[in-house]
């Protein structure tokens, strides 16, 4: 008796995981419940109300724009996991998945591909969604079994900007395509709407769709001037709900909310947690000279130290006499929270790394030596090279990401709350120049660079934070 008891509840259990998978076929959010997992425990994700929204929102308009607050899990549904649904329903699509550089979009290739590749889940709901062993599988394309002959890869994935594959797309997908340096002027604003404008609606098919996820820098960039088309919808998901309370209070609690506004400062924080553009006018004002600072001399004891270059390697001459600064600067944090900058070092030398080494020994040895690590080969061979020179030092190297100007937000935060102490002296007024003037097209940011790697290496080890309802967004005509 407990033995058939046992059968019919296996036989049930069958029957209903056999719905779960036919029903994942048809619908997003059955699929995103089954398929997609936790990039970090692995485990399921249960959506959200406002997730489940955008899944509605998908099917209903050919031409989307989702503006959600980092953190919201818009490009895990958005981007990979609305992709593979859609592919998985119609292998014979062919989709474009673009970001603000070729590194983050190939981020969310990779993500595509291992699903395709490795998901269990998947390979239930749709067997047939398997690589084609005939065409490329890399960082910039993959191509999955389809019917009929194609030359075109099914995904494409390529950084704003860029050249990419074939004449028809069906699927378009801009992420997070938008940044300070490519909104900061008029030029750049327009240089992005001149690419998207040439490349993109002319080649989406009669029945193609483009949904653009991200968030909005100025009233003039690429996104505002895609939601001025009426053939656009355009929907915000702040962080906050309309009553003020967290739009998922599970993930961001108040203090969570509020640690991540001290962090990312009231600029930043208006852009990436509340989907709203700036003032540009604010811009120019992330370092005033009048919210330092300044002493005579230091308390006996302070440190350690760290002194974070960044590196130029050109003198003045015919055809450029402005060059790059070679720039470090001497830095370390107090218990409470305070940034000192002992001293900058900057100069315009063909042997940045003869500086360095000058530098160091004047130092001594416990002062820690940063340089930044270009990407490739050559940014490897460049910091073994100086680990090497440098021998009987600590060093340490930073992989630059994103625009220069996100980089530097948390050091500003902390500037204009007043955590930034410096030691008076002649460097001083050329270093607090180049901070004021930041970031202006055409003026020096190295010491923005060199003061901001510093304090990002002096605050690594500490914690920080990296159902709602959207709102139409109808920008002003």
């Amino acid at each position: 008796m407990a033995q058939r008891l046992e059968a019919g509840e296996r036989q049930a259990h069958q029957l209903v995981h056999q719905q779960i998978v036919k029903l994942a076929r048809v619908d997003m959010a059955v699929f995103f419940r089954y398929v997609m997992r936790h990039m970090q425990t692995g485990q399921r994700v249960e959506p959200q109300a406002f997730q489940v929204e955008w899944c509605s929102l998908a099917e209903q308009f050919d031409r989307l724009m989702i503006l959600a607050y980092m953190g919201s899990g818009k490009s895990m549904w958005l981007t990979v996991a609305l992709t593979l649904w859609e592919l998985g329903r119609d292998p014979s699509l062919q989709f474009l998945l673009v970001s603000r550089n070729s590194e983050l979009a190939e981020k969310l290739g990779r993500m595509v591909a291992l699903y395709i590749e490795q998901s269990p889940e998947l390979h239930e709901v749709f067997p047939w969604l398997r690589p084609d062993p005939r065409m490329p599988w890399n960082s910039h394309q993959i191509s999955v079994v389809r019917p009929g002959i194609s030359k075109d890869p099914s995904v494409q994935f390529v950084g704003i900007g860029k050249s990419f594959q074939g004449s028809r797309l069906d699927r378009v997908v801009l992420d997070d395509v938008l940044d300070w340096s490519n909104t900061r002027t008029q030029g750049e604003r327009d240089k992005m709407w001149d690419w998207h404008q040439t490349s993109i609606p002319g080649r989406l098919s009669e029945t193609g769709r483009e949904r653009a996820v991200g968030n909005v820098f100025h009233k003039q960039d690429l996104y505002h001037r895609l939601a001025r088309n009426e053939r656009w919808r355009a929907y915000r998901f702040p962080i906050f709900k309309r009553d003020g309370s967290s739009s998922w209070p599970k993930q961001w609690p108040g203090p969570r909310i509020e640690a991540r506004r001290q962090e990312l400062g009231d600029i930043l924080f208006k852009i990436q947690m509340m989907c709203e553009p700036v003032d540009i006018g604010v811009i120019g004002m992330m370092f005033r000279r009048s919210e330092a600072a300044y002493v005579d001399a230091f308390p006996a004891g302070l440190g350690p130290f760290c002194r974070r270059w960044d590196l130029a390697c050109t003198e003045p001459h015919d055809g450029n006499w402005d060059p790059d600064w070679t720039v470090g600067t001497k830095m370390c944090r107090t218990a409470d929270k305070k940034y000192f900058i002992a001293h900058v070092e900057r100069a315009r030398t063909r042997d940045p790394l003869g500086l360095i080494k000058r530098t160091a020994n004047a130092d001594g040895r416990g002062v820690e030596i940063g340089i930044p690590q270009d990407p490739g080969q050559a940014g490897k061979d460049q910091v073994q090279t100086y680990s090497r020179e440098l021998a009987g030092f600590r060093m340490w190297s930073e992989s630059e990401t994103g625009d220069k100007v996100t980089r530097a937000m948390s050091w500003s935060t902390q500037w204009q709350h007043g955590n930034a102490i410096l030691l008076r002296a002649q460097w001083n007024e050329p270093f607090l120049a180049n901070l004021e003037a930041f970031p202006t097209p055409n003026v020096h940011d190295d010491d923005v660079d060199s003061s901001g790697g510093a304090f990002r290496h002096l605050t690594a080890g500490v914690v920080a934070y990296t159902g709602n309802t959207g709102t139409g967004w109808h920008p002003r005509r």
